[in-house]
C-alpha cells in the first residue's frame, strides 16, 4: 500500500490485531493431536518454543485461547529481534533461549515448524528441517 504512511500503517495493523483478538475470543482450539505431540516431546526431554512474526499480544492471545501457552516456555517474537523472519535471527534467539546451539539443531530430528511458508523458509536458511503446521484453528461456526 504505497499511499499509506508509516504512522497510518501502525494504526491499521493495530486495528487488524484487535479485530482478530475480538473475533477469536472463545473460538480458538488446539488442533487434534497438538497436546499429545507436546506431551511426547516433553517426555523425551525435547525443549520447545514458539518463533513468530505475529505481535506478542496476538501470539499470547492465540496460545492462551488454544490452552497451549503453558506448554511453551519460550516465545520469540520477530519484532523483538534484530531482524524478523524470514531472516534466521528469531530462530537463533529461540535456540539461545532454549539453551541450544543452532549448530546442534542442524540435522537433529527437530527444527523449524511454521504455519506459513516464511517459517519453513527461515528454518531452512539455518540448515534445519522445516515443516508447516499450525497449532490452533478457529472452531467451526465461529468464523465470519
Amino acid at each position: 500500500m504505497p499511499d499509506v504512511t508509516p504512522e497510518r500503517g501502525v494504526v491499521l495493523a493495530d486495528t487488524k490485531e484487535r479485530a482478530y483478538m475480538r473475533r477469536t475470543a472463545g473460538a480458538v482450539e488446539a488442533l487434534a493431536g497438538a497436546a499429545a505431540l507436546l506431551d511426547v516431546l516433553a517426555a523425551a526431554g525435547v525443549r520447545v518454543g514458539v518463533v513468530t512474526n505475529a505481535p506478542r499480544e496476538m501470539m499470547e492471545h492465540t496460545l492462551g485461547e488454544a490452552a497451549l501457552r503453558d506448554r511453551f516456555p519460550v516465545v520469540i517474537v520477530g519484532e523483538e529481534c534484530a531482524r524478523a523472519k524470514p531472516f534466521p535471527d528469531p530462530y537463533v534467539d529461540g535456540c539461545r533461549a532454549l539453551d541450544v546451539r543452532p549448530r546442534e539443531v542442524r540435522g537433529a530430528p527437530c527444527g523449524g515448524v511454521g504455519g506459513c511458508a516464511w517459517g519453513g523458509d527461515a528454518a531452512h536458511v539455518r540448515g534445519r528441517r522445516g515443516a508447516r503446521w499450525g497449532g490452533a484453528h478457529w472452531r467451526k461456526g465461529r468464523r465470519g
